[in-house]
């Protein structure tokens, strides 16, 4: 069926204080992307707990977990805003690992830098594991640059290769650059810095991605639920962050074994892509009868999603939406979905295997005008996964819903 991940808390840092709020049910997917849906009661190690109608059911390996209000196909998507309000000041700090926070920044050891988050902690990091910081709080726009880039306040902007973001005397942090073309350096105040951003840092491989509320997205060594409290460690040997399990909007547990297809190479085609969501998925938009191709990943076994007729388009909206992939040259294309999406058929749940290739595939969607032309003919592609494990024959679980439309 398909996607997302879960519903486990953006709350405080050790222990955990005031009022809790009810956890939501969740849904979990395995490595095969089949839901489960019911109330967490754990999350230790490769198995999950669920209660599901008066039973305890154990998924095991799951991949994601997500809770039931922010899951399903027909409904608006509005996505993680860029600029997310805060729950107070702080700066928006990326890493290459995967983390995304907001708090105060302090000079660490060496050339490393602390965040102070309000319910992580102390989060330390060096200089080269930093993407970019956003120094009023805002997220970057997600774009890698080939070298670093200082933005002033002023919209004055400074190129050239970072050397710190270090204490200076009477100015606290400042940020030191060394200018492409003349090799002089500048050192500014980050007062008077909007943001910044480093081209340098290779991407890690991350660990469980934990997604806080406000966008926020935390890495973590170690994880787990006991009913309804979370307990995550960022590196090893730090200080356990205990959190309100009902709080957070998401985690995504094995980070290989699944990626959004959102995030696969658009190879041609016009598609609009929505905001970001937990799991990293987005509303992807063809926004009339065309094709589009992506890139899939070497490996990719499943296809998993909906296909939805925006409600905008349903009073005209009737088209044919065809899935094809391509796994190599010298392999014929095969055909995984044939539908119509119209007003009284709006919804199609997508799940499908991919031919075994080493090599990456090619996934062609195409839309085709129906009996009313091209008039409001708009798909979107939502919460569309790809998984890297083929789980062999995929009969539901306990307490899996069923699709709200199947593809013949």
């Amino acid at each position: 069926m398909v996607l997302t991940l879960m519903t486990v808390a953006a709350a405080l840092a050790n222990p955990v204080t005031g009022a809790r709020a009810e956890p939501a049910p969740v849904v979990v997917l395995d490595a095969a992307l089949r839901p489960t849906i019911g109330d967490l009661v754990s999350l230790k190690g490769d198995v999950a707990t669920l209660r599901v109608a008066g039973k305890d059911v154990a998924v095991e390996r799951p991949v994601a977990v997500v809770s039931t209000t922010s899951w399903g196909p027909d409904r608006d998507w509005p996505g993680i805003p860029k600029d997310a309000p805060l729950e107070g000041p702080g700066m928006a700090v990326e890493l290459t690992d995967g983390t995304r926070l907001r708090g105060d920044l302090l000079p660490g050891k060496g050339d490393g830098l602390v965040l102070v988050h309000r319910q992580l902690g102390k989060v330390e990091f060096p200089l080269d594991s930093l993407v970019a910081l956003g120094v009023h709080g805002q997220w970057s726009d997600g774009q890698r640059r080939r070298g670093d880039q200082v933005q002033l306040a002023n919209g004055d902007r400074l190129d050239g290769f970072i050397e710190s973001i270090a204490a200076k005397q009477g100015t606290g942090l400042a940020v030191t650059i060394e200018r492409s073309g003349d090799k002089s350096k500048t050192t500014v105040p980050l007062e008077r810095v909007s943001s910044l951003a480093l081209g340098g840092g290779a991407a890690t491989k991350p660990g469980t991605l934990v997604w806080l509320a406000g966008g926020e997205r935390a890495t973590a060594v170690e994880y787990s639920i006991d009913k309804r409290e979370a307990r995550l460690v960022r590196a090893k040997g730090a200080l356990a962050a205990r959190l309100d399990a009902a709080r957070v909007e998401a985690t995504l547990l094995a980070p290989a074994s699944v990626t959004p297809l959102a995030s696969c190479a658009l190879k041609s085609g016009a598609v609009d892509p929505g905001p970001e969501q937990p799991l990293g998925t987005r509303d992807l938009t063809i926004p009339e009868p065309g094709e589009a191709r992506w890139v899939l990943p070497a490996g990719a076994a499943r296809i998993s999603g909906w296909a939805v007729l925006p409600e905008e388009c349903r009073r005209w909206g009737d088209c044919t939406v065809i899935i094809t992939v391509v796994a190599g040259p010298q392999v014929a294309p095969r055909q995984l979905a044939s539908f119509t999406l119209s007003g009284g058929h709006a919804v199609v749940a997508i799940d499908a295997d991919l031919p075994a290739s080493k090599e990456p595939a090619t996934l062609l969607v195409t839309v085709a005008e129906g009996r009313n032309g091209p008039v409001q003919d708009r798909v979107v592609l939502r919460r569309m996964l790809v998984g890297f494990e083929n789980a062999g024959e995929r009969a539901p679980p306990a307490g899996a819903p069923a699709p709200p439309a199947t593809a013949p």
